[in-house]
């Protein structure tokens, strides 16, 4: 793909001739601003649920601290009122759900164990529990010996007053791991055996297709007593497929997995659907086998990362999958008996910790999931099911939202939509001729872009007539309520998408409007959607959800209006002029901002990336542009990456830095790093950029490599000589 002048933006430029903060107050409309009568931010509408998670357990006293962290809910195997629920901070809670009883009892406490934030992960009641009051805890354990941190398996026994106590601790496993794609599950199954998912600790080149080692694996364990004959404390069930030990480890029922951070027992059928964590591409749901081998590293979910050995038809498909435009971290879920929600009886629900939403399945049936919508965003940890087939989510406390236990029930009706279905009825643009903008809405161009599949792209911004912006210390714009960004996608002369991103007293939210053949309008989509253009490439229309993947919090929402990347000049009707001057003088601005000097002087200008700055400054640019939205202080995601372009090289926490994940295929497994200087190819950041199937960054269309892009970051990786650049 190249980067062209597009034309097809011109004849909406031509209708301007005639024309994170709730942005400062409300003003007196600026009489030399071009009058915005018709585009303002709409409330986004109504919703069409069909589930709503409702507070479970609203009658027992839980403090707020004590709905942090929330890893695991259980109910007790011998009481149905009692119930358990556990915090990553090392602490399990006991209370009931008979409403007169308010308490909370704390049972067991290993917060004192220091694991750098990986905690506590699951529990399991034993199925005697009533009679032997035996738990069994996963959780990390600081490094030993050989300084790596490892997922510690353990039984716990209950007292007579109800609490676990610690010195009744039998370890029955520890298995050396990293900090990352660990598993850590334990569950019984209907066998009566214990289950345990082991994730491959990152190493990906030595594990999942191992089934001599235990990471990468679900485990199967007797646990009603040791094996003097092996030195454990558990036994190994003799029908484990590798029971022997010759063509696997005794433990491993199942192998071929990254990250199986949950998984669940059908009460019913005895069946275990298993939700593996994808790395790049894929978030898959296994129905569990014995011996199955599952794919991972050679595949994820069915995408192949190499062409041989990855079409082993041993390999067990997945029951269901979903790329990362869609979800990143899957949480196995259950499936649903009840008839209390409409469309739901004997379908199979899971979720998705990221995205937080819900999705359904008619199992052994072909047909594409169902997302059931809901309001807000849940971070899903964790589902279970009560003994009466309730579901329930266990809501990690995330970007403001807190914590606690939910229960989901069916939604109301939702009331009819009267929000715009076609993009000539949002007022942003002229309803005679949808391919031009309306008065008052005016154009913006980032100097350093955003790659879309190398799609051409029209920018717009319109404000309320009596709202201004702000301006961050950072330099990011602080768009005031009422505010709408567009964005206008196409090809070759074709319009496919416009993306309108609103701001409500609600906060922001994303709307996209495909084009329609005859390009005379465009229409409301209410989901994901992709189709294959003309030219090849396979665009994906972004749910309304996923455009929250890119306008993070933490980048302001807002991402290519930003005081550094609008040093160009734009034409607003009269010529080019430059673009904050324009801004500035046309009073878009709160008052307390008068003079240009103050307002570049917030944030340094960012040049363009294929211009003839120097080589680390343009390439700083790219990746401020298409990285710097997720990594960067505070950013949603894992990697301490920092790719803003004001911070230091030295503190990007990219160079000589282990990658979360090393791309299978190179021949540098051992010797990748976030970037290594003068080498690209043994470099991740550069390496996901040429390599087709991995995930790179922006999150949302970048399907097509971008040869321009990479080639850069190539060229200045190659020129770097040190990490003390």
């Amino acid at each position: 793909m190249t980067r062209r002048t597009s034309r097809i933006w011109l004849c909406a430029c031509a209708m301007l001739a005639s024309c994170g903060d709730d942005g400062g107050g409300v003003f007196p409309p600026a009489p030399n601003r071009p009058s915005n009568e018709t585009c303002h931010a709409i409330e986004a509408p109504p919703s069409a649920d069909r589930v709503r998670p409702v507070r479970a357990f609203e009658h027992v006293g839980f403090s707020p601290e004590q709905l942090r962290g929330l890893t695991q809910l259980d109910q007790s195997p011998a009481d149905p009122s009692e119930w358990f629920v556990s915090r990553l901070s090392g602490q399990i809670y006991a209370f009931s759900s008979d409403p007169d009883e308010t308490g909370v009892e704390l049972v067991l406490d290993l917060s004192d164990i220091e694991s750098e934030g990986d905690g506590f992960a699951s529990f399991s009641l034993d199925p005697d529990f009533g009679t032997n009051g035996y738990l069994y805890a996963v959780y990390a354990i600081p490094p030993t010996g050989t300084g790596r941190f490892a997922s510690r398996l353990s039984r716990f026994t209950r007292q007579a007053d109800g609490t676990f106590d610690r010195d009744s601790e039998l370890v029955l496993l520890d298995i050396p791991q990293s900090r990352f794609h660990n598993g850590n599950h334990a569950i019984f199954g209907l066998d009566g055996y214990l289950y345990y998912s082991v994730g491959d600790g990152q190493q990906t080149e030595t594990n999942g297709q191992n089934p001599h080692t235990l990471p990468g694996s679900i485990l199967r364990l007797d646990v009603s007593g040791p094996d003097a004959e092996r030195g454990t404390p558990y036994s190994i069930p003799p029908d484990n497929p590798f029971a022997d030990g010759v063509d696997g480890a005794p433990e491993v029922y199942a192998y071929g997995f990254r990250n199986p951070w949950r998984f669940t027992v059908d009460p019913e059928t005895g069946d275990i659907y298993v939700g593996d964590v994808g790395q790049d591409a894929v978030e898959e749901i296994d129905l569990l086998q014995a011996g199955g081998n599952y794919g991972w590293p050679l595949r994820e979910g069915t995408i192949c990362f190499l062409e041989d050995p990855c079409d082993d038809p041993s390999f067990i498909d997945p029951i269901v999958e979903y790329r990362h435009s869609e979800g990143k971290s899957v949480t196995a879920g259950f499936r649903y008996r009840r008839d209390d929600i409409p469309g739901l009886e004997g379908r199979y629900l899971y979720a998705d910790y990221q995205l937080g939403k819900i999705w359904s399945i008619e199992v052994g049936v072909e047909e594409p999931p169902t997302r059931l919508e809901m309001e807000g965003q849940w971070f899903i940890v964790s589902m279970q099911q009560d003994r009466e087939g309730f579901l329930y989510v266990l809501r990690f406390d995330m970007m403001g939202n807190e914590g606690g236990i939910y229960r989901l029930e069916a939604a109301p009706p939702p009331e009819p939509s009267t929000f715009p279905r076609l993009l000539s009825e949002t007022g942003c643009f002229d309803p005679e001729d949808p391919r031009q903008v309306a008065p008052g809405v005016v154009p913006f161009e980032p100097t350093a872009r955003l790659w879309s599949d190398g799609a051409d792209k029209g920018r717009w911004l319109a404000l309320p007539d009596d709202r201004r912006v702000q301006v961050g210390p950072d330099g990011d714009l602080l768009f005031p309520v009422g505010t709408v960004l567009i964005k206008t996608f196409g090809f070759e002369d074709r319009l496919h998408e416009t993306r309108l991103f609103m701001r409500t007293e609600a906060g922001w939210a994303g709307y996209s409007y495909r084009w329609n053949e005859t390009q005379t309008d465009a229409e409301l989509l209410e989901g994901e959607s992709s189709e294959t253009l003309p030219n090849g490439t396979r665009w994906i229309y972004p749910s309304r959800a996923q455009c929250m993947e890119c306008h993070t919090e933490a980048a302001g929402f807002a991402l290519g209006p930003e005081v550094g990347q609008l040093g160009g000049a734009v034409d607003y009707g009269d010529g080019p002029e430059d673009q904050l001057a324009w801004l500035l003088e046309h009073d878009y601005f709160v008052p307390d901002i008068e003079e240009l000097d103050a307002l570049t002087a917030r944030q340094e200008a960012l040049p363009d990336p294929f211009g003839d700055a120097p080589l680390a400054s343009r390439a700083r640019a790219y990746l401020h542009a298409n990285c710097s939205g997720c990594h960067r202080a505070g950013g949603p995601t894992r990697a301490q990456m920092d790719f803003r372009y004001s911070v230091p090289f030295a503190a990007t926490n990219t160079c000589d830095a282990e990658p979360l994940g090393r791309l299978w295929g190179w021949d540098v497994w051992e010797e990748q790093r976030v970037l290594v200087p003068g080498i690209p190819d043994r470099s991740t950041m550069w390496m996901r950029m040429v390599t087709p199937g991995y995930f790179r960054m922006p999150p949302l269309a970048t399907r097509e490599i971008d040869d321009e892009g990479s080639a850069l970051i190539g060229a200045w990786i190659e020129g770097i000589d040190s990490c003390a650049e």
